[in-house]
């Protein structure tokens, strides 16, 4: 990030720190963000870092006026590896978060833009939204639902967290979109999904099925080498497979039902490995 500082007149009472945004800095197109949309996408709190470091500057000043242009040098590139796009920040790179910067593709990134996603959801007035883990999980459930794109948030792995942000907010209805593998985790009680924080164990998978379906026998697929396989060999057991998926279905329902408040519900959509959507499970109250 560079920032620079023009000088316009000492010859004032008063500080002014006028803060523009530059090439490489993208600009908000949609509400519900910290900023409003025409602007650039520099958050409060960076703005209050970067007038602090000019008024310390010119602290011998009694009044100044200045203008501080801050830009991201190849800003636009490193925004194509973010999910800004879906905030509706276009152009370049946000100057976000509590420290000033988002690093791209970074925990605290992807958790900054669910909760900013979900801001931006509600002020195109929805009260439902979806959380994906995945894009193909979430085009399964646009194909589905047909709601406004505001109302998607690709969540990644970050399933735990994203639920406590929508129990904060006003929201109805949520969805979950997800594949197999990632709603087992979730069934099984995994609050974050990825591959780093553990992968799944098919005989401790087969053996969690058997306890959820107790009349129905794994024994034929007991040699599956992951939980795809497990999921594609089901395939031609019919009722067995629809029971299967309900208990999976029921398993992580209950167990996200608890994160989100008493007045939402909650939809769980699984997704096939041909991109359709084969379950809409949820239980009313």
């Amino acid at each position: 990030m560079v920032s620079r500082v023009r000088i316009i007149s000492f010859d004032v009472m008063e500080k002014s720190v006028t803060i523009l945004g530059g090439d490489g800095v993208g600009r908000v197109t949609k509400p519900g963000l910290a900023i409003p949309p025409g602007n650039p996408a520099i958050n409060p709190v960076p703005k209050k870092m970067i007038r602090q470091a000019v008024e310390e500057a010119l602290e011998h000043r009694s009044g100044f006026e200045t203008e501080v242009t801050v830009s991201v040098p190849k800003g636009k590139e490193l925004a194509a590896k973010t999910l800004n796009h879906r905030l509706g920040i276009v152009g370049g790179i946000s100057i976000l978060g509590t420290t000033g910067i988002v690093k791209p593709i970074s925990a605290e990134a992807w958790c900054a833009t669910i909760r900013c996603s979900m801001d931006v959801c509600l002020a195109a007035g929805l009260d439902q939204v979806v959380l994906a883990t995945g894009r193909t999980s979430e085009r399964a459930a646009q194909h589905l639902l047909g709601l406004p794109e505001a109302a998607y948030v690709s969540m990644g792995d970050y399933v735990i967290f994203s639920l406590k942000e929508i129990s904060k907010r006003p929201f109805r209805q949520m969805h979950l979109a997800s594949q197999w593998s990632k709603l087992i985790k979730i069934a099984m009680g995994w609050e974050q999904t990825n591959v780093k924080h553990g992968v799944l164990n098919t005989h401790e998978v087969l053996a969690f099925l058997a306890a959820l379906v107790p009349d129905i026998s794994f024994e034929s697929i007991s040699g599956a080498n992951t939980v795809r396989e497990i999921f594609i060999a089901m395939k031609d057991r019919g009722v067995e497979r629809d029971r299967m998926i309900k208990a999976v279905c029921s398993e992580a329902f209950k167990r996200l039902k608890t994160v989100l408040r008493p007045d939402q519900d909650l939809m769980i959509h699984l997704v096939s490995y041909s991109r359709r959507v084969v379950e809409s499970f949820s239980i009313r109250d």
